[in-house]
């Protein structure tokens, strides 16, 4: 399996498309392979994100210096998860 590298300035990249029937968020990002998740509201995001990054970066071997990495929600809301003591995810 490859061993993909985040250089230190990487911002993950998570964008989103809302269900015109039923309002329902959808998210899913390039960055991070298998990371889709549906939501209720662009704030639920985050704290999803949080749990699921990780793994899936791990899953990927993705590995990332540091200890925390920024996610970028369509280019415009920034926030960090806390991803360990660096090194690998």
């Amino acid at each position: 399996m490859k061993n993909f590298n985040k250089s230190s300035t990487h911002i993950y990249q998570i964008t989103t498309t809302t269900c015109d029937e039923t309002g329902r968020i959808t998210a899913s990002s390039d960055d991070i392979p298998g990371l889709v998740m549906e939501t209720e509201t662009i704030d639920e995001i985050p704290e999803i994100a949080q749990d699921l990054i990780p793994m899936l970066l791990e899953l990927n071997n993705v590995s990332d210096e540091r200890t925390e990495i920024p996610v970028c929600i369509n280019h415009d809301l920034t926030f960090h998860i806390h991803i360990g003591k660096g090194g690998q995810v």
